[in-house]
């Protein structure tokens, strides 16, 4: 089969991420052409739908003010990453603890991404924010670019210690406990894609859990913003419904980490993370700076939970430089 087309994501203020033709498979030559240019597509997140009637609005543009809307003017980060890693151990009304958030199975009329092959999935997808245009993380599905499904709206998420979405996210794996593991009946000390290979392969002890991190975005009067996340890279649909009337939220903050856990994190931290990553490119941590002059380490442990049991974060992160002292 020929390599799929190449494409180029660009966020802009008129309220759209737009994906141009950047090249397809030429078999004569082996190699990439330079593409048409041509749009694709232009996504709106949904929460910017109701703002894109201040167009025309007649005071813009009008006197020394350039008071123009801003919409989805941020970078996105794309990457390959392997979906239904995330468990339905508590399905709703279950209970759920911090070791193991509530989830949901999917169902596959509201989500069918994973209905065809869920124990080997892989999928490309794409993550960007909406810098000054709002408070909202989105997700979409770009595996191939020449499928009729293409590009697959996969979530939009805000939270209300979000600040305006500047972080480009940063995509990679980390490595939970597999629920579907045995002592008896497994590969101790593994970290791998599925937690159910097929015989004679032993379920792994961990699962590569992809997630995107992102600081908890800008504020002017740091009243927001103070915080970090990793976010689930695949939907983790929840249905806060019942069964017959579904109502279905996605919750895709796998763990965050703010000023109720140290209280020197008081300031917006917009930037983007600075990985330091493992020779198989596991995240083991990251560095990141705020507004305040501060930078700040986190730690991520192998093969440990995002929370211990008395909700404790097993990321450990902390203060290493003040500008201030």
């Amino acid at each position: 089969t020929n390599p799929r087309n190449e494409v180029l994501y660009v966020g802009a203020n008129d309220g759209m991420l737009h994906a141009f033709d950047a090249g397809s498979w030429n078999k004569s030559s082996d190699s990439y052409n330079y593409g048409t240019g041509a749009e694709i597509f232009g996504y709106i997140p949904p929460n910017l739908l109701p703002k894109i009637t201040s167009w025309y609005d007649s005071s813009i543009g009008v006197g020394t003010a350039l008071n123009f809307p801003e919409f989805v003017d941020s970078t996105p980060d794309a990457s390959d990453v392997f979906f239904n890693n995330i468990f339905p151990d508590y399905v709703s009304g279950g209970t759920e603890t911090k070791e193991s958030p509530e989830t949901n199975p999917v169902d596959n009329s509201e989500y069918p991404i994973n209905q065809n092959n869920p124990q080997n999935s892989w999928h490309s997808i794409l993550i960007g924010g909406e810098r000054n245009g709002g408070t909202y993380y989105y997700a979409l599905g770009v595996t191939n670019p020449s499928s009729s499904s293409y590009p697959d709206p996969l979530w939009n998420i805000t939270d209300s210690s979000m600040g305006n979405t500047w972080s480009k996210p940063y995509i990679s794996y980390i490595c939970l406990p597999n629920p579907d593991y045995s002592k008896t009946n497994g590969e101790a000390g593994v970290c791998g894609n599925n937690p159910n290979p097929d015989s004679p392969l032993l379920n792994p002890q961990y699962i590569k859990t992809y997630v995107a991190f992102v600081g908890g975005g800008f504020s002017s009067n740091n009243s927001v913003g103070n915080a970090l996340y990793a976010l689930y890279a695949e939907p983790n649909p929840v249905n806060t419904g019942t069964q017959a009337n579904p109502n279905y939220i996605d919750e895709q903050i796998l763990w965050e980490f703010n000023s109720s856990n140290d209280s020197n994190m008081k300031y917006s931290i917009p930037s983007s993370i600075t990985p330091v990553l493992s020779q198989n490119f596991r995240i083991e941590g990251f560095y990141v700076g705020d507004l305040g002059g501060q930078l700040w380490s986190v730690s991520i442990p192998d093969g440990s939970y995002p929370y211990s049991s008395n909700g404790t974060s097993e990321l450990n992160a902390c203060r290493v430089f003040d500008s201030n002292a």
